[in-house]
């Protein structure tokens, strides 16, 4: 599953989508809960790399890598039950905002003064959004898809009573 979310997470990134609404956030999350942290941090460096490859480089670069990494801490959450399943994502997003805009800042895109600083922080807000939003959906989903992959495959259930609890199918 490691190499399917790193080719999905890195892919995501090719393809239009609303600006910071990928997947990868969330399958950092999920790699740090069944694989840990180290693990976790790898995924999310090496998909960035792999992608930025292509996309290109910047300035602030360095700070988007950093701000994944809070992901791989945050992940750690997520194994705390229902609250912390919400918080893993939250503290990842909220972290990756702060530290990748404090990037860009920094990088010269706005003025090197509090006003610029409080405008940066200001104009991503939409960013975030997307952010947080992507990371609670596809934290669900690929959480939801291991689940039902894990039951399958350990025998307790088969694609049909799967598709039948999820009301797709009639009895």
């Amino acid at each position: 599953m490691f190499y399917v979310l790193i080719f999905v997470s890195t892919l995501s990134r090719f393809i239009p989508h609303p600006a910071n609404f990928v997947p990868i956030g969330a399958a950092t999350v999920f790699i740090g809960n069944k694989k840990g942290v180290a693990a976790a941090a790898a995924f999310v460096i090496l998909t960035m790399f792999i992608s930025d490859i292509f996309l290109g480089f910047g300035s602030y670069t360095p700070f988007v890598y950093l701000g994944f990494l809070a992901y791989p801490l945050a992940s750690i959450l997520s194994k705390k039950g229902p609250i912390g399943f919400i918080g893993a994502p939250l503290v990842g997003s909220v972290s990756f905002f702060l530290v990748s805009n404090f990037g860009v800042w920094v990088s010269g895109w706005y003025p090197q003064t509090l006003p610029g600083f409080l405008d940066c922080y200001i104009k991503a807000i939409p960013f975030y959004r997307n952010t947080l939003l992507s990371d609670i959906l596809f934290c669900a989903l690929i959480f939801s898809i291991y689940t039902i992959y894990k039951k399958i495959t350990e025998g307790g259930m088969t694609w049909q009573r799967v598709l039948q609890k999820l009301t797709l199918i009639k009895k």
